[in-house]
């Protein structure tokens, strides 16, 4: 019983680095296309059904190169001449 429980353990905890690593993978794409952009961008995702970590995992990576991001779909007209990239999960 005891090595049923350790095998089980183990095929979750290679389940969640699976997981992490598809998820970091999502979040350095993203980064990678706003950056090769060149342009001011504001990064528009709303109602995503992501993981609260991947999104704050998301945001903080853009806000590190210095673009904004938002979760509403309106934007402030101050920033007109910014590109938008709006984020939609189809799922």
């Amino acid at each position: 019983m005891r090595i049923i429980l350790q095998a089980f353990v183990l095929i979750l905890i290679l389940l969640e680095r699976k997981a992490f690593a598809r998820d970091r993978t999502l979040v350095h794409f993203i980064k990678s296309y706003v950056e090769n952009e060149e342009k001011p961008t504001i990064l528009i995702m709303n109602n995503l059904c992501w993981e609260k970590k991947v999104v704050v995992s998301l945001a903080n990576e853009i806000s590190k190169i210095g673009s904004r991001w938002s979760t509403s779909m309106g934007v402030d007209s101050r920033y007109y001449f910014h590109d938008l990239l709006y984020l939609l999960d189809l799922d």
